[in-house]
């Protein structure tokens, strides 16, 4: 089996229902029901399945808070396959802080390590696909939960949380993060300002130039329309070949 006869369904299950010329957000949406998709089968593959068959010591709580998250995930999926990749994360992200909060009291054996990569996961999402202040807010928060559950669960213990590698690494994912966005406004703009030269340019030439397509005009500038005394409104109505002389058109 080639790699390619497994990314094409893959692409098929991830793809996004809005129209591939909003660039940003069909691949923003494709990308986060990527993510969603690769956790569910992830714990279906690692937990779920090994929990039905008795393999991983379990109890009836945790089971069922691991299958509501899955059915949350679930919604978020379908959510970021509308389009809606901002409501996706932000229900993707806060169901992980909540499953990270509550399933430690429903697990037979709680284990205070298994946080420090849960707690991460939320933390990146959001800062993939939400503002900044809701990044900030989620380590916030993930940050108190860390600090309170040893108090209230007999089991975990302040000491043996990773709450330093938790704040380190989710302030260093917000920088990286913020710096990517900071590029990608420069580049943005270097774009526009070299989209405006060219198109002072394209208005400025003398010579007439125009785009078409199967011979419909997409645009031209103002020396077209002078050389055969349109304005565009008239122009974007006629076919290219009505602007050619009869004797010329069948090569046109």
């Amino acid at each position: 089996m080639s790699l390619q006869t497994l990314i094409l369904p893959w692409q098929r299950l991830t793809q996004p229902a809005v129209s591939p010329q909003e660039v940003e957000r069909y691949r923003q949406s494709q990308l986060l029901a990527s993510i969603i998709l690769a956790l569910i089968i992830l714990t279906g593959w690692f937990y779920f399945f090994p929990a039905i068959i008795q393999w991983m010591p379990t109890t009836t709580a945790e089971f069922f808070l691991v299958v509501l998250a899955m059915g949350t995930w679930a919604f978020a999926f379908l959510i970021s396959r509308w389009g809606q990749y901002e409501r996706g994360a932000m229900i993707f992200s806060f169901s992980l802080l909540f499953s990270i909060a509550i399933i430690p009291f429903a697990a037979p054996q709680p284990d205070s390590e298994y946080m420090m990569y849960y707690l991460l996961l939320p933390v990146l999402v959001s800062s993939l696909f939400l503002p900044h202040s809701v990044t900030f807010m989620l380590m916030i928060t993930g940050l108190v939960i860390m600090a309170i559950l040893p108090s209230i669960h007999p089991y975990l213990m302040v000491d043996q949380m990773p709450i330093f590698y938790i704040t380190a690494i989710s302030i260093a994912i917000i920088l990286i993060m913020q710096h990517r966005s900071q590029i990608e406004v420069y580049r943005r703009e270097e774009l526009l300002a070299e989209e405006g030269r060219y198109k002072a340019l394209y208005e400025a030439i003398s010579d007439a130039i125009v785009v078409h397509e199967n011979g419909d005009l997409h645009d031209c500038n103002p020396a077209f329309e002078h050389m055969f005394g349109y304005t565009w409104d008239e122009l974007r109505h006629i076919k290219i070949v009505e602007l050619v002389a009869s004797e010329h058109q069948e090569q046109v």
